[in-house]
């Protein structure tokens, strides 16, 4: 019993010798390590994730930002500042678009002073870095306007836009204004305001401004020279079809003469409408083929606006026919500019009160339109004309102006009241056509009357399908 006894008792005693415990403990202590370094792994693990889900929301932060960042710049570069600003750093094509924002905030800033209606449009040459062709306007005021607070409007307007005034002068004791305007390095308008024999001077205008508001009379807008003065603009697309229509109805068809000066603003706004315009394009300008591809590829009717000598001299940007060539350099000139715009449908004449009442100057000008087989407008812009009557001789179909919807006005209302007349006139005779220039105020007469001209029992059609 007792052998036994210590042989069990030897045995526990062995079992928990100090090397077993050891061991245990050692085995004990790897199995927390695991378990700590587990831990420790998995919670480096979470911070390792929690940074790089971090670092991908500041990056997708970052990118929105940019996103945001590009779509703030092309808004700009949409409005007006933006191309102005567009234009100053040499991008010439927004020429005629900055041109067309700088007019239309002069048209408001005049409207105020009722003058929107007494601007009259002058083309001027060619800039010499070809951007485009700046414009001159002339605005009778009249007696009773103050002429600084006219400058002051204009110069507000222009500013709002974008645009400054590059420089202003004084003339005739402060009764005459002439105010250069457009960008930091573009000229768009020359701008004149005439005052009335009782228009005060803009001194005294001055003066009375300065009493009234408590500041001293230099403290407004700087310099008797105007250089700092408020001030100036102008203005010049869906696809059209041919639209002959045949139901007996009058018919009314619409020109647009000048083009070729500019693609872009008032023009570009033009052939927006949704109205079959035809376009009369001058040869030889920057913008005359792209005017023409546009017309063709959107099926409208055009014409080569043909340059021909009128009794008052005045300055052409494109060599006109005179009364002293012979027939064979008419000839040869009407064939070089029909080559230049190949794929017009006809021609009429721009200005031409001298060379249109020449029979032998017309026959030779019509001897090519018949040659190519086209048709030929007479604008009518003298009484005593025989280019009608010469192309019908000819052989070669013809038609007449009715009425010039934008001479010798800037008011859109009146543009408005020949649009209603012209209609009238079709009425009547079964057919007519009307001209008008790429003006601002023809622009928003169009854009008024567009429902009447739909509405008003007439066919509004391209002048092709008129003449043949």
């Amino acid at each position: 019993m007792t052998a036994a006894h210590d042989c069990s008792y030897s045995r526990r005693v062995s079992s928990k010798s100090p090397q077993s415990a050891r061991t245990k403990k050692k085995t004990t202590g790897n199995a927390r390590g695991r378990r700590r370094r587990a831990r420790g792994g998995a919670r480096a693990r979470r911070r390792r994730s929690a940074r790089g889900a971090g670092g991908l929301y500041f990056l997708a932060g970052a990118l929105a930002l940019v996103a945001l960042a590009g779509i703030l710049t092309v808004k700009f570069f949409e409005t007006p500042r933006g191309r102005a600003v567009l234009l100053d750093r040499g991008h010439t094509d927004y020429y005629a678009q900055v041109q067309d924002d700088v007019g239309m905030a002069m048209h408001r800033a005049l409207s105020r002073f009722h003058l929107d209606g007494r601007i009259t449009e002058t083309v001027r040459g060619a800039r010499q870095d070809g951007a485009g062709y700046p414009l001159n306007w002339r605005i009778p005021c009249g007696g009773q306007i103050d002429l600084l607070r006219v400058n002051g409007a204009l110069t507000d307007a222009i500013r709002s836009v974008g645009g400054r005034v590059r420089h202003g002068e004084e003339r005739d004791d402060g009764r005459t204004v002439e105010l250069r305007v457009g960008t930091r390095r573009f000229e768009t308008h020359r701008v004149l305001l005439l005052g009335g024999v009782g228009s005060p001077p803009l001194a005294r205008s001055r003066r009375q401004n300065a009493k009234a508001s408590g500041k001293r009379p230099d403290g407004g807008h700087r310099g008797g020279n105007g250089n700092d003065a408020r001030g100036s603009a102008h203005a010049h697309r869906r696809r059209v079809g041919r639209d002959g229509t045949g139901d007996g109805r009058p018919r009314v068809a619409i020109v647009i003469d000048d083009l070729g000066y500019a693609r872009g603003g008032v023009v570009g706004r033009l052939l927006d409408l949704k109205l079959p315009l035809s376009v009369a394009i001058l040869p030889s300008l920057p913008h005359s083929q792209d005017v023409l591809r546009r017309a063709r590829r959107e099926g409208r009717c055009t014409l080569l606006h043909l340059p021909l000598q009128a009794v008052t001299p005045e300055p052409f940007d494109v060599r006109p026919i005179t009364v002293d060539m012979t027939a064979a350099a008419i000839e040869s000139t009407v064939g070089q500019y029909l080559d230049e715009l190949k794929g017009v449908d006809g021609v009429n004449n721009h200005q031409g009160s001298l060379a249109t009442t020449d029979r032998r100057v017309m026959r030779a000008v019509l001897a090519p339109v018949r040659a190519r087989h086209l048709f030929f407008l007479d604008s009518l812009t003298s009484p005593r004309s025989v280019a009608y009557n010469t192309a019908e001789s000819f052989g070669i179909p013809a038609a007449r102006n009715s009425i010039f919807l934008d001479d010798d006005t800037s008011d859109p209302d009146v543009v408005s009241e020949r649009i209603r007349h012209l209609v009238d006139t079709a009425r009547r005779n079964g057919s007519a056509i009307g001209i008008g220039h790429p003006h601002r105020w023809t622009l928003d007469a169009l854009e008024a009357s567009a429902d009447y001209l739909r509405g008003s029992g007439v066919d509004l059609v391209p002048v092709c399908s008129l003449v043949r």
